[in-house]
């Protein structure tokens, strides 16, 4: 079965949360990915607006910090905010 677009854009972002940049370190090839699905669509929204690397990493650090209550890494989701802007627009052009 071939997935429409929308989701594919939310498989997309939940993988790349999960894998990538999954704050609390609970990633494994073979668990489940979907701790961080409640993030996904504020993070698709973000993309799709054409919001700005800051405006997506001040989304993920929120999260980190006042969500899920971490103490957060500033370099790390910078990074991956970088990511994910380049990666879904290469993806989904």
């Amino acid at each position: 079965m071939k997935l429409n677009i929308e989701n594919r854009k939310y498989e997309f972002v939940l993988r790349s949360l999960h894998e990538r940049w999954d704050p609390i370190g609970i990633y494994s090839e073979d668990a489940p990915y979907d701790e961080y699905a409640r993030y996904a669509s504020g993070v698709i929204k973000l993309l799709e607006l054409g919001s700005q690397v800051n405006e997506i990493y001040d989304y993920l650090f929120s999260v980190e910090t006042l969500s899920i209550g971490l103490k957060g890494d500033p370099k790390r989701t910078l990074e991956f905010a970088e990511w994910i802007k380049d990666s879904y627009s290469d993806e989904f052009k």
